[in-house]
């Protein structure tokens, strides 16, 4: 076992990896979902915060501070929707890079 010191903790070089053939593509099929949740979770985000650019008047009383915290509460909205909600993207691009095949690395 080869070990590399690293901020005085041990990392193991040696950490057992999924065989390559528990997918056709190669990929690890949770970290495939784990991303395509984040991607999901990113997209709503993205969908609050255009929801909420289109206000008709500008609030009188917003000032940077609660810009900061409206744009932190989308952020945990689109998470806290993500981990409850199916909403079939995640799903869908997770079936979709299991699919493709995995490039190689030139």
């Amino acid at each position: 076992m080869t070990e590399i010191p690293r901020l005085g903790s041990p990392i193991r070089a040696d950490v057992p990896r999924p065989p390559a053939s528990a997918t056709a593509n190669g990929r690890d099929p949770e970290a495939v979902l784990q991303a395509a949740r984040g991607f999901e979770t990113m997209f709503l985000t993205q969908m609050l915060r255009q929801a909420r650019d289109t206000a008709l008047a500008e609030d009188p009383l917003a000032n940077d501070a609660s810009r900061q915290f409206t744009a932190m509460l989308d952020d945990e909205h689109a998470g806290a929707a993500t981990r409850s909600l199916d909403l079939g993207i995640a799903r869908a691009i997770a079936a979709q890079l299991s699919a493709a095949p995995a490039r190689s690395s030139r």
